[in-house]
């Protein structure tokens, strides 16, 4: 049986390939949450931040605190020809200073043309995390790279910092 930790490296391992692929870099969001423009894919995240578990928008935590990764996406306007949905897979992954994943979250829906989508992941930032910068990687997939999905918004990765 395969434990929690080895499922995570390997779903990891699978969506980095799978990005890595295509070409597909993440980008960094400025102070303002500008992206670079997300060309044809279907979605793009057009803002993302951290906030704490109540909502105050905050760049820098302490052990034991939950973190909230938020995303603001939306359907990419003229993509669609046929389709008036899209399904999506919504995946955040967050890694310490030096590398390392603390933390894989997903959420997975159903988006309509012209919508706009709230995205919100909240892990509690564990007691013996390393103080730090830490990255939160977020990824839109049209569904698990397992089940043929791929991605279909350019990731975006945003940083905040982790105080003991």
């Amino acid at each position: 049986m395969i434990n929690k930790e080895t499922r995570a490296v390997i779903l990891l391992t699978v969506i980095l390939v799978s990005l890595s692929g295509i070409g597909l870099k993440a980008v960094q969001m400025n102070s303002s949450g500008q992206t670079s423009e997300s060309g044809s894919f279907p979605f793009k995240i057009v803002e993302a931040w951290t906030t704490t578990g109540t909502g105050t928008n905050q760049t820098s935590f302490h052990t034991q605190e939950v973190v909230v990764i938020n995303a603001l996406i939306e359907t990419t306007p003229g993509y669609y020809y046929y389709a008036a949905e899209q399904p999506y897979l919504v995946v955040v992954m967050i890694t310490d200073p030096e590398g390392y994943v603390i933390f894989i979250g997903a959420q997975k829906g159903v988006a309509t043309l012209g919508s706009t989508l709230n995205i919100a992941v909240g892990p509690v930032i564990p007691a013996d995390a390393a103080a730090g910068t830490y990255a939160a990687t977020i990824m839109v997939l049209s569904d698990w790279v397992s089940a043929g999905g791929s991605p279909i918004a350019e990731p975006v990765t945003i940083y905040f910092t982790v105080t003991t």
